[in-house]
């Protein structure tokens, strides 16, 4: 095997152990901050991030309500407050239950509210991914 065909197979088989380490996070944790610091922990190695968050939806409101945010950056993010769905990309992951990927904030020009507050912490590129379970 040559070197790159061995750098594709460990670079597969790390992707597919942090699958799994994700996995085992979402169903070894009841609360929703340790599920956020352990997805955290399992997904930097393969996705280097200054922060993840999460947020939680309340599709009868159609509101979206940022529930926690784990970072050593300081930050103005307001924990807990409601945005109108419309204004954040939540519809779009639900819809496809893929993740956004925005590499340059200054280009995207879908929901503002969320790229306002994005760029005011100083944030370029980012990721947004859907957390669905088997009822949702």
């Amino acid at each position: 095997m040559d070197a790159s065909s061995k750098l594709a197979a460990d670079l597969t088989r790390a992707h597919f152990q942090a699958l799994l380490d994700v996995s085992q996070s979402i169903v070894s944790h009841r609360d929703l901050r340790s599920v956020l610091i352990e997805l955290g922990r399992c997904l930097r190695p393969l996705i280097p991030a200054d922060a993840i968050g999460m947020a939680l939806f309340n599709h009868e409101q159609k509101l979206v309500q940022l529930f926690a945010i784990e970072t050593e950056i300081p930050h103005d993010v307001p924990l807990g407050q409601p945005f109108p769905m419309d204004a954040t990309p939540a519809p779009i992951l639900m819809q496809t239950r893929e993740p956004i990927y925005v590499p340059d904030i200054d280009s995207e020009t879908r929901f503002p509210l969320t790229v306002d507050l994005i760029r005011r912490q100083g944030v370029k590129p980012f990721c947004m991914m859907p957390l669905v379970t088997a009822r949702s």
